[in-house]
């Protein structure tokens, strides 16, 4: 399952491919599965009466669009956030047509998007790309020997990942964890457009309107912002709720979920301003929430590897 999640594009907008394969591998668990108009797709099961948790990560990752063609080359704007001058020269996969993300003229590795473009050296293809076709970077991955995992997009695509696993061993095997904390409703929500500014959180949270959330998400450890968070190998847990406030509950959930997935952790408060908790936390009843962190390196990035998270 981890190498099919790797190799399935993912880009905001087009999460189809994606969202089939949770579907085909997770709605047997469940008693229904929803995908709304943004994309998102959230399986729900009702355990008994008691609270409900929603257990969530993005499903999209970056990519580009075609703005206009010219010649064997397709110009491109950015969909996302990722640096583009390190991705110079990887490749790129539009429906009709392959090709290499190349600058127009010296290479700048500031410089922005305008100033790439993909060639394909194939004209005739070229002229069957139409505004507004997505692009996406190779998925191409590598599963290095020491649990690492090297490839564009495999920060978000590993969120993915463990939430399913989470999902296969919490939901299939009735855990009494879920009945400790009197988790009446359970939710797995795979949400899109959260490269585009979290707003397909907020229509799921609206939705679903659980009282607790924990959500699943890369940190990177190389961005300045992360100063203050600390972890060893495996996964780390910063707690966020709307003013950056750990909710003890929930994270004390959250670490026996961890704990039953043999998963090392360490609960750490971050600086870090980005996150889709502070959206999330916008339904009907106010949810608490926490943030599990799959500790990440170099993101958006042609280097960007991830450690393995736990498997089945």
């Amino acid at each position: 399952m981890l190498k099919k999640i790797l190799s399935t594009p993912s880009v905001a907008g087009r999460t189809q491919k994606m969202t089939s394969l949770l579907i085909d591998e997770l709605s047997d668990l469940f008693d229904k599965n929803t995908i709304d108009d943004l994309g998102s797709l959230y399986f729900t099961k009702k355990l008994s009466e008691g609270r409900r948790l929603m257990i969530s990560c993005a499903v999209d990752t970056a990519g580009l669009i075609a703005t206009f063609t010219e010649g064997t080359k397709i110009n491109v704007s950015s969909i996302g956030s990722f640096h583009i001058g390190n991705l110079a020269f990887s490749g790129v996969n539009f429906e009709k047509a392959s090709g290499v993300l190349v600058p127009l003229g010296n290479l700048d590795f500031n410089a922005p998007i305008t100033d790439f473009a993909v060639e394909t050296g194939n004209e005739e293809k070229v002229k069957e790309v139409v505004l507004g076709d997505v692009g996406c970077f190779d998925t191409e991955t590598t599963i290095l020997d020491d649990g690492k995992i090297s490839g564009f997009g495999v920060a978000v695509k590993s969120c993915i990942y463990a939430a399913a696993v989470l999902a296969k061993k919490i939901v299939a095997n009735d855990s009494a964890i879920l009945r400790e904390e009197n988790i009446g409703e359970i939710c797995f929500a795979f949400i899109s457009h959260e490269s585009l500014g979290n707003r397909g959180s907020s229509c799921v949270g609206c939705a679903v309107n659980p009282d607790m959330i924990i959500n699943i998400a890369p940190i990177d450890m190389t961005e300045k912002n992360v100063g203050s968070l600390s972890f060893d190998d495996g996964f780390a847990v910063k707690m966020l709720d709307k003013g950056f406030v750990a909710d003890e509950d929930t994270a004390l959930l959250a670490e026996k979920l961890l704990d039953f997935m043999s998963a090392s952790h360490k609960r750490r408060i971050s600086n870090t301003s980005r996150s889709a908790i502070s959206l999330l936390g916008l339904c009907e009843k106010g949810a608490k929430a926490v943030e599990i962190c799959l500790p990440a390196k170099f993101c958006g990035t042609r280097g960007e590897c991830v450690k393995k998270p736990f498997l089945l």
